[in-house]
């Protein structure tokens, strides 16, 4: 694959990807409201559960998969996913002294998404072990 087309996979993907985060965190802030940064919680552990699926299911790393990887992982994943936001969301509630808000923001960020990530990815394994799977 010459690096245009990687280019062109990665540029349309994170298009894809950040306008669906947007997208995505507006609906939550209007449902859940401002005081809580749910938008980017959800966000996050969301795209953590869908990389850690799609690194499952490509595990074995066979050449076929790259175009699919660049467009989804780096691409789309990369565009939806937030952690600079998630960064900021934590300094504002800190700002705003908001002190157990943010701590606990802080650690089911942390605990969610890293569990997300390895819920997908398990679950993509077993899956694809499964009889009929393959």
């Amino acid at each position: 694959m010459n690096s245009w087309n990687t280019c062109l996979l990665i540029f349309v993907g994170a298009g894809v990807g950040a306008n669906a985060r947007y997208w995505l965190t507006i609906w939550m802030g209007q449902r859940m409201g401002p005081l809580f940064p749910w938008g980017t919680l959800t966000v996050n552990t969301l795209g953590s559960l869908l990389i850690g699926l799609l690194a499952g299911a490509v595990a074995g790393g066979e050449p076929f998969f790259q175009p699919w990887r660049l467009l989804l992982a780096v691409g789309v994943l990369g565009g939806f996913t937030t952690f600079s936001t998630f960064s900021l969301d934590a300094v504002q509630l800190m700002r705003d002294q908001q002190w157990m808000l943010a701590l606990g923001y802080i650690a089911a960020s942390t605990v969610v998404t890293i569990a997300g990530c390895g819920v997908g990815f398990f679950a993509a394994r077993t899956l694809s072990s499964a009889p009929g799977m393959s």
